[in-house]
């Protein structure tokens, strides 16, 4: 890859598209925070990371980046966190 170029990760949350089946109404917009935080904190980046969120994935990613140090965040139909 070019210097200075970003890699792609996509990180699914659990219940949700090709992910194992669980209640997600057992789980809270904390514990998908905490998992993709994990997914972060777990890999070697040589920059911080993009962080792109979509509807609820929006409210994960500006939790996400309030706690640790990322990229840029965009957010894409997305509320503001209540």
């Amino acid at each position: 890859m070019e210097p200075g170029r970003r890699r792609p990760a996509l990180a699914g949350v659990t219940g949700h598209h090709r992910t194992t089946s669980v209640d997600v109404a057992q789980l809270s917009l904390r514990d998908y925070a905490d998992a993709i935080g994990g997914l972060i904190d777990s890999n070697t980046f040589a920059q911080p990371p993009v962080i792109v969120g979509h509807s609820m994935g929006g409210l994960i990613a500006q939790m996400v980046a309030a706690e640790r140090e990322t990229g840029p965040v965009v957010l894409l139909n997305s509320a503001g966190p209540a």
